[in-house]
């Protein structure tokens, strides 16, 4: 039976292969850093317009048509002990 006090590892070694293992991930990421190259970037995109400039409603209201409206209202609320019923009858 060994008691979790009973370990192989110290804590100072513990810390130590915890720093190794954080220093060699960070070695390892500025030397790819370093090493690989970033392609040039090309901002050249033509002539794109701006389009919210653009827009005819970013000046312009646009015109109501009718006073109709898209979606019919909803209908008030019925508890489901109600639509049971209606539908039992």
């Amino acid at each position: 039976m060994s008691y979790e006090e009973n370990t192989k590892w110290s804590t100072r070694k513990s810390w130590i292969v915890v720093f190794a293992i954080s220093g060699s991930l960070l070695g390892w990421a500025m030397t790819m850093m370093t090493l690989v190259k970033t392609p040039p970037r090309e901002w050249d995109f033509g002539t794109i317009e701006f389009t919210p400039a653009k827009s005819e409603y970013s000046t312009h209201k646009p015109e109501e048509k009718t006073g109709e409206k898209l979606v019919a209202p909803l209908p008030d609320g019925i508890s489901m002990e109600e639509k049971n019923n209606t539908e039992n009858e």
